[in-house]
């Protein structure tokens, strides 16, 4: 896609594309894949794991502040 659309690393901010490239490596090993597929995922949106982090936050948060019963472990056993 970046390649596609004629964006390379200078063309994207340095912080985003180690951002990127660190979350991709959490799915390959691979660096200069996982560089790749962060290009790409810029290309598109150049705050791409700007929101992937914020997202993770809010999960997190969300998760933290809600507290398990014993009801809701029995509710997620009968699904």
């Amino acid at each position: 896609m970046a390649e596609r659309l004629g964006v390379t690393s200078r063309d994207v901010s340095p912080l985003e594309l180690r951002r990127g490239q660190k979350h991709e490596l959490e799915h390959t090993s691979d660096r200069k894949l996982a560089k790749q597929i962060a290009l790409d995922h810029l290309a598109e949106d150049p705050h791409y794991y700007a929101h992937i982090s914020a997202m993770e936050k809010a999960v997190k948060r969300k998760s933290r502040d809600r507290r398990i019963t014993a009801k809701d472990i029995l509710k997620g056993a009968r699904r």
